[in-house]
């Protein structure tokens, strides 16, 4: 595993119970990451910012901290203010942040967000050859030591161990996802996981899509990273499969009784699930009008600076109205005026 770029930290967000929780750093909640859907026009802005986490997290813990130059910034949510997955068994939810944010100096943010162009889909998946063995990273909230007044995020690093093939039965519902040996824990859930591309799988990647200059899609992924080797996202990590233990005595003997044991092998919802959760028809339609809003505002502010002032655009002088610029005597005499009718009315 190469040394990484310390900015993968700035996608990742932790989550809380309530801000009172979020404000301390009580070590309860789960993890979460910022993802980002880019506007139709590029002069529109950055594009639509969203939360991402697990479903299961989200209902006890929706309050979202993310890190600024100051500190902290706290956005306060409601479960009802997440959406679920529509399948009602994928956990995952997403939580609109344009209202959040807007407004406030974007430079006081360190966050950096996941794009579309970072996505393991199908067709990158075979383009990458990416699969068994392959090295993974998770970025997220290590709860025994994740930073009290900033988010202070750890990475865990493995690889994958299954492909995406049969559905794996969690608490939540079945989930279509990837096994990947990260020793994920409480905690880490809704962190976003990588795989990493090897240099020359990279190089090749790099050099093939270089001629697909019709293909923005397929450029995005290059353009947003300056690195060596490529790093993608795989997906979510909604949990770790747990196997039951026997408890035995001194004597090596079974008591009868079970412990749960962490298998280490995280639960990796695949990023394709992200993409159907985000076509939720309410969710596009939030972004419709967000960008209707903002044509809005873009057009009529070159609209004014085009339009020249009445006085320049006034041909006859019967239609200009000047005010002239009283000389100094003038406006001396006026101020005695003004002075001598004040002291006569007391």
């Amino acid at each position: 595993m190469p040394r990484l770029t310390d900015d993968v930290l700035d996608c990742t967000i932790y989550l809380y119970e309530t801000h009172v929780n979020a404000s301390r750093g009580v070590e309860t909640g789960g993890s979460g990451f910022l993802y980002e859907i880019p506007f139709g026009s590029e002069k529109f802005g950055r594009g639509h910012l969203y939360a991402v986490s697990n479903w299961h997290v989200v209902q006890k813990a929706p309050v979202i901290r993310l890190n600024s130059s100051q500190g902290q910034k706290i956005i306060r949510k409601k479960p009802h203010e997440w959406f679920r997955h529509p399948d009602q068994h994928t956990d995952l939810a997403v939580c609109l942040l344009a209202n959040d944010l807007r407004g406030e100096d974007s430079s006081l943010y360190t966050f950096k967000s996941i794009s579309p162009g970072h996505l393991a889909t199908k067709e990158r998946i075979a383009e990458l050859n990416i699969g068994i063995g392959d090295d993974t990273f998770l970025v997220g909230r290590f709860v025994n030591h994740d930073g009290v007044q900033r988010n202070e995020p750890s990475v865990r690093f493995g690889s994958i161990a299954q492909m995406p093939k049969n559905k794996i039965k969690t608490d939540t519902g079945e989930q279509e996802a990837f096994l990947v040996e990260v020793k994920s824990i409480s905690g880490f859930s809704g962190s976003p996981v990588f795989a990493l591309i090897s240099e020359k799988r990279s190089r090749d990647y790099r050099e093939k899509i270089s001629t697909m200059r019709g293909n923005p899609t397929a450029m995005a992924i290059v353009m947003a990273q300056d690195v060596t080797e490529l790093f993608i996202f795989l997906g979510i990590d909604c949990g770790h499969l747990i196997d039951s233990q026997p408890v035995v005595d001194a004597n090596g003997r079974k008591t009868g009784g079970y412990i749960h044991v962490n298998t280490g092998m995280a639960i990796v919802i695949v990023p394709w699930k992200l993409t159907e959760l985000l076509e939720n028809p309410t969710l596009k339609r939030q972004r419709e009008e967000a960008e209707r809003e903002r044509k809005k505002q873009i057009v009529g502010a070159e609209d004014y600076a085009s339009k020249p002032t009445q006085r320049s655009n006034a041909k006859n002088p019967a239609d200009r109205i000047d005010i002239p610029t009283p000389n100094r005597k003038e406006f001396l005499s006026d101020l005695r005026k003004a002075t001598r009718r004040k002291k006569s009315s007391e």
